[in-house]
């Protein structure tokens, strides 16, 4: 299980000396707070958010994570994801149809994409495409952007492609 970790906004506005400061500090409290439930957890850090990864399907350990990463001081929230490499929008699309194919069935949704890195489309041209491809291929009851019953969620960072599930 792979969850990406936002940092509250507190410590995105600080200098960058401070910033990695403080980043690297919440990596070694979850680090430490974490290694009863799994020893062998990593924690990476980049700019903005960490990388929490384990490799333990219990249930019950997974559980445990999430409840201590959801009561932590620093954490603003968190989302388990599946990592890909990044293809094209098709390929996102597939991805993301392996995720959300049996949730969308007579619902209305939305999608959201967030981006960093340099690419040739923008966040607003992947949630376009993504949304109007699972609408047609997943029999959802449309795209509410304001109230809806399912956010379809993904990641873009450089290569790599995080889908939230």
């Amino acid at each position: 299980m792979k969850l990406i970790v936002k940092v509250f906004p507190e410590i995105t506005i600080k200098s960058p000396p401070v910033r990695k400061k403080f980043i690297r500090q919440l990596g070694k409290n979850i680090r430490t707070v974490l290694r009863e439930l799994d020893a062998d957890i990593v924690v990476g850090g980049v700019w903005d958010n960490l990388e929490v990864e384990t490799r333990l399907t219990d249930p019950k350990v997974l559980q445990g994570i999430r409840e201590r990463l959801s009561c932590m001081p620093g954490i603003a929230n968190f989302l388990q994801v599946a990592e890909y490499p990044l293809g094209d929008l098709d390929d996102v699309v597939a991805k993301c149809k392996l995720h959300y194919a049996d949730l969308l069935p007579g619902k209305m949704f939305s999608v959201r994409c967030k981006r960093a890195g340099r690419h040739n489309f923008s966040s607003m041209d992947v949630e376009k495409y993504v949304g109007s491809k699972l609408r047609m291929q997943c029999g959802a009851a449309g795209i509410e952007l304001k109230k809806p019953d399912l956010v379809v969620r993904m990641e873009i960072r450089d290569q790599r492609l995080f889908v939230g599930s």
